[in-house]
């Protein structure tokens, strides 16, 4: 079984439904074809995602070390440009939290929030102002998740002070060197997970070849269960946490939180990007062709299942936020961009119930647990 217990600070405190809810038995078990979804998974969805993060992740410490180099606006809106594009392309393979990436605290590393205590903006202004030599090279690796990954990367070359970065005396400079290691630390996370998934690694072993002597996945059903996790989870902490809670609908007189990523603007793009990502699950990762047997591979057949219509009902919810986005730079405040956000909570809440029912029911899985809870 893999241990979910890390999620608990990233998701509410209760579900709505239990993956408990994710039982039904009507399909003979040896119907579903585990071990094809579980390489379909990794081929299509897994390893492709890791190694676009790795690419992107890799041309953001370029573009920083670059900036450093020879401070000027050019420079620092090529490291923006190259920022945006890592932090994206992490929110779509988010979701995966098993494997590698739950190694060494990488996941938690990568993004820091919900943050109500402004926990970032104070460790990273202490940094930058003690010139905090141990955040400037590898040895951040080992410090406060809140000084690592997209979050304080954020405050690093948005937030207050980040307009020095245009200027040539900035080089050298605290925040310059902390940006540096930043970015270069966000580099490493990536191009480690990327590998530890490659070909004839030793994950792919345990991803591929579950069973006796597998520490990890004892039998074939175990690998769709770690995918189905991720999808439930991720559709729930999308909807539940950063929609609702990003206005302040979680309770009624809830504050709403404050946005992801504040400074740079990215919150909404970055839950698109998760919706993205967890639609490429449905599709590329295989669900959608492994819901049925033999799996389904004609793409005109796949649009009319169950799941092919929940993927519809993701990408209804990718396009209300495309249209909250045009609506206004702060779509979270703004009235009628709230009115389309407000509007992707159903979709996005018959993705998590009949998305979830339907892959349990034709994989024959029993989620009888409470994933936050990490039994």
């Amino acid at each position: 079984m893999i241990c979910f217990s890390k999620v608990r600070r990233y998701l509410p405190a209760t579900l709505s439904l239990l993956l408990g809810a994710f039982v039904i038995t009507s399909v003979p078990a040896n119907a579903y074809d585990h071990a094809g979804l579980a390489r379909e998974a990794l081929e299509h969805h897994i390893r492709p995602g890791y190694t676009a993060f790795d690419t992107s992740a890799a041309g953001l410490s370029s573009a920083v070390a670059a900036l450093c180099a020879a401070p000027s606006i050019d420079e620092l809106a090529r490291a923006r440009a190259a920022f945006k594009d890592a932090a994206l392309s992490w929110a779509r393979i988010e979701h995966l939290r098993f494997g590698p990436i739950a190694d060494e605290q990488r996941h938690d590393r990568l993004l820091f929030w919900p943050d109500p205590k402004g926990v970032v903006r104070k460790q990273v202004a202490a940094v930058i102002e003690s010139a905090d030599e141990t955040a400037f090279d590898n040895r951040l690796a080992t410090k406060s998740v809140a000084l690592q990954g997209f979050s304080a990367l954020d405050v690093v070359l948005y937030g207050p002070g980040s307009e020095t970065l245009e200027t040539a005396g900035a080089k050298d400079t605290p925040l310059c060197r902390y940006a540096t290691s930043l970015s270069a630390n966000i580099a490493s996370i990536a191009k480690a997970t990327s590998a530890a998934w490659s070909a004839d690694s030793a994950y792919e072993k345990l991803w591929l070849q579950p069973g006796d002597g597998n520490t990890v996945y004892l039998s074939p059903k175990e690998t769709t269960q770690a995918l189905l996790q991720a999808y439930a989870l991720g559709v729930e902490q999308v909807r539940d946490q950063r929609l609702t809670g990003q206005l302040g609908l979680q309770k009624v007189g809830t504050k709403a939180m404050e946005p992801m990523l504040p400074n740079s603007g990215l919150a909404l793009a970055f839950l698109q990007a998760n919706i993205e990502g967890l639609r490429g699950l449905l599709s590329e990762g295989g669900f959608i062709a492994h819901q049925t047997e033999p799996p389904t591979t004609d793409l005109n057949a796949q649009v009319m299942t169950v799941l092919g219509s929940i993927k519809d009902e993701l990408s209804r919810a990718i396009d209300a936020a495309a249209s909250a986005a045009k609506m206004s730079a702060t779509p979270f405040k703004d009235d009628a961009a709230r009115e389309k956000l407000i509007s992707m909570g159903f979709p996005l809440k018959n993705a998590y119930q009949t998305g979830g029912q339907t892959i349990a029911e034709q994989a024959n899985i029993t989620m009888g647990f409470n994933a936050l809870d990490g039994d």
